[in-house]
């Protein structure tokens, strides 16, 4: 059939698609290709309202079938190829730990309602798959199967870990650290076991005697006690900063593994391909330079002959969401002064470019410009108080057009 094909013409992806029938069963291949077939069918719909035609309906309801072939025909090409049988150079995969099938169970086994579809012009239909981000994305994923990226496998690691359910109260903890090592990428994680030491004890005492938290910056904040069975991880966020918490320990251990299996595992051959393409950069009048540099965010070798910029591999949580060119994002600050003096009343603003900062940076330049509005002289001899933000979404602030491309009715600031 015309889509297999299309599928096999990419080298890379049919030998991902190789190693998995090779290391498990071809019902694991199946299911897993089956999954991903539903999310690019959902994709692909997504995309048909973007343009006159639909082709989803091509493929819904038929994920089995198709799925099957698929899986099938990897068999029988591999076997014509005279592939050898296992295509890992380490021995080792990132599915191959007991979970695997438990993962496709837990998938929906059934399909859609099959549409009636008429007769289909093969040239037509190779034209628009080909060309679709969708089906670029579903050859991501079944690439990621074999070789997967490194978000990839922390993805997986929390599915694991979420599934197994040992720590229930750690699991939003555990999912806000993953995201975040998921943007930084350290090549390094530290497991401690000690105790934090006596400045954080005088912390906790301090915040224990006035009854509330303390925002204890520029100083590290305040860590939470060991209990049982817990450890203190430490890494570098991508703005340089030494981000330190404390999680469990078998997740800790599973986590360290990970990233050390990710700074040395070899890879396959990196196919020939075009030079990835910079992504244009946009900068408004008042914008600057990007506080921080971008960083790759995969070792692995990318099997599209158009490679995407640097850092795209990092998908929203919706992967096979079409996401449309968007005008820089930033954050207005915005800060109401009031003293006795009317020349140092009023409204003060300014202007945080929140792309590629992580919330530790945002947050830092956040207080430096509430620092920067309220003074210095009011920062030490008064009381500093930052209660917290209110966050509003407008068309139109100071005569700058912010939200200009959404077509939902906003609001306007003066």
């Amino acid at each position: 059939m015309t889509f297999m094909t299309l599928v096999f013409e990419d080298k890379c992806v049919f030998e991902a698609m190789w190693v998995v029938l090779s290391n498990y069963s071809m019902q694991a291949l199946e299911l897993e290709i089956r999954t991903l077939l539903k999310q690019f069918v959902r994709a692909l719909r997504d995309e048909s309202r973007l343009c006159d035609h639909d082709m989803s309906s091509i493929f819904r309801g038929r994920s089995h079938f198709i799925s099957r072939k698929i899986a099938h025909g990897v068999h029988i090409e591999g076997q014509t190829r005279g592939l050898a049988q296992g295509g890992s150079d380490d021995g080792e995969q990132d599915l191959d730990d007991g979970d695997n099938e438990e993962e496709m169970n837990a998938n929906d086994d059934q399909d859609d309602e099959a549409p009636e579809v008429g007769d289909i012009d093969v040239s037509e239909f190779r034209g628009l798959i080909s060309s679709s981000p969708a089906f670029q994305l579903f050859l991501d994923e079944i690439y990621n199967l074999a070789f997967p990226s490194f978000k990839k496998t922390l993805e997986r690691l929390f599915a694991r870990w979420k599934r197994k359910g040992k720590h229930p109260d750690s699991t939003t903890q555990v999912e806000t650290i993953v995201g975040e090592l998921a943007y930084s990428q350290p090549n390094v994680i530290t497991i401690t076991q000690q105790p934090p030491g006596w400045v954080n004890q005088l912390k906790g005492f301090i915040e224990e005697f006035t009854g509330e938290p303390w925002e204890w910056w520029p100083l590290a904040p305040k860590l939470k006690p060991l209990q049982k069975g817990q450890v203190q991880i430490m890494w570098n966020c991508k703005c340089s900063r030494a981000r330190t918490e404390v999680v469990p320990r078998e997740f800790a251990m599973r986590l360290k593994k990970l990233v050390d299996k990710a700074s040395i595992t070899s890879k396959p051959p990196r196919r020939d391909s075009q030079p990835a393409v910079p992504e244009p950069a946009h900068h408004s009048p008042e914008a600057g330079p990007s506080t921080i540099p971008r960083m790759p965010t995969s070792h692995s070798p990318r099997h599209s002959s158009t490679q995407m910029a640097p850092d795209s591999s990092i998908r929203p949580r919706r992967a096979f969401h079409v996401m449309e060119a968007e005008p820089l994002r930033a954050i207005f600050f915005l800060v109401y002064n009031g003293t006795i003096f009317p020349w140092g009343r009023g409204l003060k603003r300014s202007k945080i470019h929140s792309r590629s900062l992580c919330d530790n940076l945002f947050y830092s330049q956040m207080r430096e410009e509430y620092w920067k509005h309220r003074g210095w002289w009011r920062k030490w001899l008064g009381l500093y108080t930052f209660e917290g933000c209110d966050f509003y979404l407008v068309s139109t602030l100071f005569g700058l057009s912010i939200a200009a491309c959404l077509h939902q009715p906003l609001a306007s600031y003066p």
